[in-house]
């Protein structure tokens, strides 16, 4: 297991910004009993200064089909959504508000993590699976650790948070996980039994 280098910042103001979000706006009760899983999908822009850093298509679908599996695998019985960031604010509100999973690459989707609601226990938090950067791939973000929602999200208390790195041939416009790693980490996640906390690399 690999810890990232950098450090958790800002959890004090973001506890507050929450609390601030929920007395303006509870949730609707149909989106506390409605659970669902996230995967958000980034896909390829056409900005030509903007580097897509989007998941390969293909593997893409596999990832999909490994989290549809699994679920099946330990009788989940949330709605797996695929996010692609193309939903209104309030849409993507709500959305986020009713996951017990958010898995996918860091990017601007993720700063929904905001918006999740806090489990009755700590087991039950909203877990958190990142694909993030680091040195072994220093053409995403010049594989620097400190690129990762972990620098913000890894103490607050309302989510788990779990990362796998990118691995080569990654690079400004294609992304790539081991799948290995991923199938591994999406069993501790969703495993109903004790399992060992994982943030970093799984191997």
């Amino acid at each position: 297991m690999v810890l990232p280098k950098s450090s958790p910042r800002h959890s004090d103001l973001l506890e507050m910004a929450r609390e601030w979000i929920f007395e303006f706006s509870p949730p609707a009760p149909s989106i506390t009993s409605e659970k669902t899983v996230i995967y958000y999908q980034r896909k390829h822009n056409s900005h030509p200064l903007k580097p897509s850093r989007a998941m390969d298509p293909e593997q893409d679908e596999i990832l999909v089909s490994i989290i549809r599996d699994t679920m099946k695998r330990f009788g989940r019985r949330e709605k797996l959504v695929v996010f692609d960031g193309k939903l209104s604010v309030k849409e993507q509100f709500d959305l986020f508000r009713s996951a017990t999973t958010i898995i996918g690459a860091h990017g601007g989707g993720l700063a929904n993590l905001l918006y999740t609601l806090p489990g009755s226990s700590c087991a039950d938090r909203p877990k958190v699976l990142e694909f993030a950067t680091n040195p072994s791939v220093p053409d995403v973000q010049k594989g620097s650790l400190e690129v990762s929602y972990y620098t913000m999200y890894s103490k607050c208390p309302w989510v788990d948070f779990h990362q796998i790195f990118f691995v080569p041939p990654s690079d400004r416009e294609t992304t790539f996980v081991n799948l290995h790693e991923f199938a591994a980490a999406l069993t501790v996640i969703f495993s109903p039994f004790p399992s060992p906390h994982v943030n970093g690399l799984l191997s």
